[in-house]
């Protein structure tokens, strides 16, 4: 398949990094466009930057949250959150160049074309960051801006406009109706059953027959609480999290 989709789920996006293992270990995937939303834009771009699912697992695990996760009710004022963005750009530091390489400059350096979603608060649109239309942004901001929970992780300041978690404006973190993903698209298990379900199941059936396939990531969503995370996400609790990710795309694409 050419084309991958991994949505929003908070910490819980974990199961999609046993997901794309499946994939990755099975040669599933010859990817030449991404579209990614919250810690789906973060996994996916780690992912086709070089960095295995196994070793994306290890640098979560391997993050002392105890240290990162520290809120602050005075700072709604300056900042608009209670948190800073440390936690966000530790996930993302393990990147190379992470702090100066463009959108454009990574479409082009890995060949593949990075679709990256996130919600403008000015304009309350659910904004699409690529290389058509952002190509001077590092690439860093927009995944922050993606991932920025509001009121937990300050807006990101994008030309001249403020961006905040894209599954503010779509829940599932899907790509706008109008972006056809002809292959897999990762998602969670019980957001699928109410909303992204109806919408993939009617692509599938209208316009794309037997061109996507669906991996529901099965979670417990306990963990999406972000300031009780440090006490949730043990070792054990997220490869746990990680082999329920494999088994679901094992029975699901099997």
């Amino acid at each position: 398949m050419n084309d991958l989709f991994i949505g929003g789920g908070g910490i819980d996006g974990i199961t999609f990094i046993g997901a794309l293992e499946y994939l990755h270990q099975n040669k599933l995937l010859e990817l030449k466009r991404f579209y990614g939303c919250s810690i789906g834009s973060l996994i996916g771009v780690l992912y086709i930057s070089g960095i295995s699912p196994t070793r994306i697992l290890s640098n979560f695990m391997n993050i002392d949250l105890h240290e990162l996760i520290k809120y602050d009710f005075s700072n709604m004022k300056n900042n608009n959150s209670i948190m800073d963005n440390k936690l966000l750009n530790k996930f993302i530091s393990t990147l190379d160049d992470y702090e100066n390489i463009t959108i454009e400059q990574f479409s082009d350096k890995y060949n593949v074309d990075i679709n990256i979603y996130a919600t403008n608060i000015n304009t309350y649109c659910y904004t699409t960051f690529n290389k058509k239309c952002f190509p001077e942004i590092k690439l860093k901001d927009a995944i922050i801006a993606s991932m920025s929970v509001p009121f937990i992780f300050p807006p990101v300041k994008i030309r001249e406009d403020y961006y905040i978690d894209g599954c503010v404006k779509n829940m599932t973190g899907s790509p706008p109706k109008e972006i056809c993903i002809l292959g897999y698209s990762i998602i969670l298990k019980n957001i699928s059953k109410t909303y992204m379900g109806t919408v993939i199941k009617s692509m599938v059936t209208d316009e794309l027959p037997n061109s996507l396939y669906i991996i529901e990531c099965d979670c417990d969503n306990s963990s999406r609480d972000i300031l009780k995370a440090a006490e949730k996400l043990t070792p054990e609790y997220i490869f746990r999290l990680y082999k329920s990710g494999i088994s679901c795309a094992r029975e699901q694409i099997q």
